[in-house]
């Protein structure tokens, strides 16, 4: 065998064996991904069966038996707990620490924040909200679903009604598509 044909040997050879090198790779991920996808699957499967019913966590002012009707008449859906939290936040203190402490007092472990289903009335005062809702990502691992009301017109005293229901991942996911 002559050098030439020694170098056309080696050059065909070792890109063939990295071209199966990296083939192997690919089909490794692959089932890692199919496996991770599986189980992905099964937990939002098992999260609706197990998550229970839907719970409001209210950090705003208290919701009528109107509202309450109105949200289980939009959502078809029976309301199953709601957690009120009072909410006062001190301007000279960091949000952060106050958001943390509030979202606390909701009593919540890990994973009923992860699996369970929750429509969150936020405060109206709009740093608080931002905050909070970035405390809530953090926990449950996507945006929640808020609350909007409206006000009635020409009430005496002031009356709200439910305006929407308003679904931030949903609304996050669309966003993602303009980029």
């Amino acid at each position: 065998m002559d050098i030439i044909t020694l170098i056309i040997v080696v050059a065909t050879v070792i890109p063939a064996i990295y071209g199966v090198i990296q083939l192997v790779d690919w089909f490794q991920k692959r089932k890692r991904f199919r496996k991770r996808k599986t189980t992905l699957m099964l937990s939002r499967d098992s999260m609706q069966e197990n998550s229970g019913s839907l719970k409001i966590i209210n950090f705003t002012h208290p919701l009528t038996s109107k509202n309450l009707r109105q949200i289980q008449q939009l959502l078809n859906q029976p309301i199953g707990e709601i957690v009120e939290i009072k909410t006062q936040l001190d301007e000279d203190e960091p949000f952060d620490e106050q958001i943390d402490k509030l979202v606390n007092k909701v009593g919540f472990s890990s994973q009923e924040w992860q699996t369970g289903k929750f429509l969150i009335h936020l405060p109206g005062f709009a740093p608080a909200a931002a905050a909070l809702l970035a405390e809530l990502h953090g926990r449950i691992g996507h945006f929640p679903a808020i609350l909007r009301l409206r006000a009635l017109p020409n009430t005496t005293p002031r009356e709200f009604e439910l305006a929407e229901i308003i679904n931030l991942q949903s609304t996050r996911d669309s966003a993602r598509e303009q980029r």
